[in-house]
């Protein structure tokens, strides 16, 4: 079959005025599927995640990771000219994407009636902490913070410790995703229909989202799940971290029957202690976490390989990076910033790898191309 690029937003123009973490995430998928994305830049400094260091060539190895295949033109959308030329590119383009706090836009003159009068049928995703609406809609709020009040947290960290700040930010991303699904749908939808919409991504309704089975499961039984007490967060030994003699660690997943069943047997761990495969700190958490304590990190890699016990060593990201796995299905891109390999937007069709998007921008490096335009059409 001939290779065919997936992309099924070509045609399409997104104006990117979201810095950080979730909205240029959510930018990044759009550009992979084949949008064209334009990060309108403040020209003092830009996206703050351009200065984050360690720095590549100037630029923060994060914003090399979520701008790649992006274009940068700088405006202050607080002077009359450049407000009417970001007006201007909305005309032509089919969606814009923010991320200030509710009413940013309207004060900068360029809120939702004005975009929709510049084009009839934008879309306009708003990421914000707390959504357009409700009592905390003002408000600022960081990752930890959203996953706290939606109770995440609560069930995060080791039985009889307490909660524990995660190793990434699962609702910063989360809402880039949710983002980017909703703007995939609606832009197409938009086009075809002639009418406008606007989304409201609440990062604190995401981070309630990444808990619905918590929030179902506890509801459901009367009470909250106990944190490292419960099957899926370190109260069952079968599922769970186990460290080596040489202070190496293995996840184990081994929830079925018929892969704990392996377990036990590939670890010469008894049989009849299956029994206990649901009690935390029971007869079976302690002789696996001596099984594996008496062990290397070689040997017990040697002892799993090719089983279906479902045991995995605990990377570090750079051995990540360097995974037999990940290098064959060419999911790294190692063009977009000299010297570090970036992880591709997973999304693809059968028999292709994602594809690499090309470097992140310059701060303002399209200026003459994008704003260069509308000059020559006014």
């Amino acid at each position: 079959m001939q290779p065919r690029s997936f992309k099924p937003l070509a045609g399409f123009s997104v104006l990117d005025l979201s810095r950080l973490y979730p909205g240029p995430l959510c930018s990044l998928v759009l550009a992979h599927l084949g949008a064209e994305v334009v990060k309108v830049e403040d020209p003092q400094g830009g996206d703050y995640m351009r200065w984050w260091p360690p720095l590549v060539e100037g630029l923060g190895a994060a914003f090399h990771a979520l701008n790649r295949g992006k274009k940068s033109v700088t405006l202050d959308l607080k002077t009359p000219a450049d407000r009417a030329a970001f007006l201007s590119l909305c005309k032509g383009a089919d969606g814009v994407l923010e991320s200030f706090r509710p009413g940013v836009l309207e004060r900068l003159g360029v809120g939702y009636d004005a975009l929709v009068a510049a084009n009839p049928r934008v879309v306009l995703c708003s990421i914000s902490g707390y959504g357009q609406r409700g009592p905390r809609s003002g408000e600022a709020g960081h990752d930890i913070n959203f996953m706290a009040i939606a109770g995440v947290l609560h069930t995060t960290g080791v039985r009889g410790g307490a909660p524990v700040v995660p190793g990434f930010q699962a609702t910063d991303f989360l809402t880039g995703m949710y983002a980017a699904t909703g703007l995939a749908a609606a832009l197409p939808e938009a086009r075809a229909s002639g009418r406008p919409r606007w989304l409201d991504v609440a990062m604190a309704d995401v981070a309630l989202s990444l808990g619905m089975l918590d929030v179902a499961s506890s509801s459901a039984a009367g009470a909250d799940r106990a944190r490292g007490r419960n099957l899926l967060n370190g109260g069952a030994p079968i599922y769970g971290i186990y460290e080596t003699s040489d202070g190496a660690y293995f996840a184990v997943g081994a929830i079925e029957e018929k892969f704990h069943v392996e377990l036990l047997e590939r670890l010469y761990v008894p049989r009849e202690l299956k029994e206990d495969a649901l009690t935390p700190g029971g007869r079976l958490e302690k002789a696996l976490r001596a099984a594996f304590g008496n062990r290397t990190r070689a040997e017990i890699e040697a002892i799993f390989a090719g089983t279906d016990a479902l045991v995995s060593p605990i990377l570090r990201p750079t051995e990540a990076a360097a995974l037999p796995l990940f290098l064959e299905r060419g999911m790294l891109d190692a063009s977009a910033a000299p010297g570090i390999p970036i992880p591709l937007v997973p999304l693809s069709e059968t028999g292709l790898n994602p594809g690499a998007l090309g470097p992140a921008p310059k701060l303002g490096e399209h200026n003459d191309e994008i704003l260069g335009r509308l000059k020559a059409e006014g």
